[in-house]
């Protein structure tokens, strides 16, 4: 027996008789809360004065702000007191020059011919792509002829020279273009080409554009 009760006390376990061991039963520990309310309060108080402070930042930036909403009242007050007058007279001259350019654009818009003009760059630059299309770099070449002939159709439609006078230069320009500056025929008639087809008849426009390219298809 003393041996049984020798190898159980070794092992950890109780040698208490059964009959006697409902005396030694442990109650149960009823669980501590009031630690917890103490944790609540803390909590409570730190955010309380995470607000507070919050609250205090946002008063202080809101300090800053309106500070520097006053200084900048006072710069403008200061600017103001001084140039004042000179700012009202820029203010003024730029909205009447505005208002200036506006009356400008709408008196062209509105008194431009906007589809004959539409017309005469169209049909100016056909002709000047076909003839840049055979003789490549024909129309950077002669930027003064191609200049002067626009000049004398703008005239002839004006009325400031005759007809006549109209035709003799675009034959000069024509002559000046082959004989003096040894051009081929494609670039020598190409300013000539370019003032008719703007400023032409219906008819003429029809000729010219046909056969300034055939001329340079040939």
């Amino acid at each position: 027996m003393g041996v049984v009760s020798t190898k159980l006390e070794m092992s950890g376990e109780s040698t208490m008789p059964d009959i006697f061991r409902y005396l030694t039963k442990e109650a149960p520990d009823k669980p501590v809360r009031w630690p917890w309310f103490i944790a609540l309060a803390f909590i409570l108080y730190a955010w309380r004065t995470i607000l507070w402070e919050l609250d205090n930042w946002k008063k202080a930036v809101g300090a800053v702000f309106r500070f520097l909403g006053y200084i900048s009242k006072l710069a403008l007050d200061v600017v103001y007191y001084f140039i004042g007058d000179h700012i009202t007279t820029i203010i003024r001259f730029i909205e009447s020059t505005i208002y200036s350019i506006r009356a400008f654009y709408s008196s062209i818009v509105a008194y431009a011919p906007v589809q004959e003009l539409t017309t005469i760059i169209i049909l100016a630059s056909c002709v000047l792509a076909i003839g840049e299309a055979a003789v490549p770099d024909s129309v950077n070449s002669q930027p003064y002829l191609l200049t002067a002939a626009g000049i004398m159709g703008f005239a002839a439609v004006k009325g400031y020279i005759s007809e006549l006078f109209f035709w003799f230069i675009l034959l000069g320009l024509f002559f000046f273009a082959r004989f003096i500056r040894r051009r081929d025929y494609v670039s020598s008639a190409m300013p000539a080409a370019a003032a008719l087809a703007a400023v032409g008849e219906p008819w003429v426009r029809l000729v010219v554009m046909v056969s300034y390219t055939a001329l340079a298809i040939l």
